[in-house]
């Protein structure tokens, strides 16, 4: 995704002078556009056809586009989380703000132009993520110790089992401890 911009594909109609000419009619196609906002800003949108350049630089946007998916952004939205209340949700989506990492990620600029308040929650944001990234950790670490308890149990069963084995092999009074067989056993053979 991109970092600090909100960026939008879409397909617009053109209109194709030529075409129209010689038609002696108005002639449209459809082109790929890209709105590309930055994030905090409601004022600056850029919006110009697509070039290769902007399928590379987005490319995990344009996948989407292509996909038929409707925007998605990644990330926790605001409206999930509860630090916020319903008119500050309203004020940063005006300003193109839709998830706790969108909000966490703004720069000084964007910080200013939203208004007061917006520092804070930007802080509160970026406390959010890296305390959730550190539950994540927690949440690995105990799945893997859970899964090394159960590969310890495993082996524990086949460690009792082995033994178990040994001591009826060195238990059995039929079977004869180390050294030369009895000459009654040597001239059998």
């Amino acid at each position: 995704m991109a970092k600090g911009l909100l960026v939008e594909f879409y397909i617009d109609a053109v209109q194709v002078k030529a075409a129209s000419e010689a038609e002696g009619r108005p002639m449209f196609e459809d082109r790929e556009f890209v709105k590309i906002i930055p994030i905090g800003d409601n004022k600056t949108v850029v919006n110009k056809e697509v070039t290769d350049q902007e399928r590379q630089r987005f490319a995990e946007e344009y996948a989407v586009f292509k996909k038929g998916v409707e925007n998605t952004f990644s990330g926790t939205p605001l409206t999930q989380w509860p630090t916020i209340l319903p008119a500050q949700i309203k004020l940063f989506q005006h300003f193109n703000v839709y998830t706790v990492d969108q909000l966490a990620d703004l720069d000084d600029i964007a910080i200013n132009r939203i208004g007061p308040g917006t520092r804070d929650l930007s802080e509160k944001a970026k406390a959010y993520i890296a305390k959730a990234k550190g539950g994540a950790e927690v949440e690995r670490f105990a799945a893997e110790n859970m899964a090394m308890k159960e590969q310890i149990a495993e082996q524990g069963a086949i460690i009792r089992e082995m033994s178990a084995k040994l001591n009826a092999l060195h238990n059995d009074p039929e079977r004869r401890g180390p050294g030369r067989p009895r000459k009654e056993e040597q001239v059998a053979a």
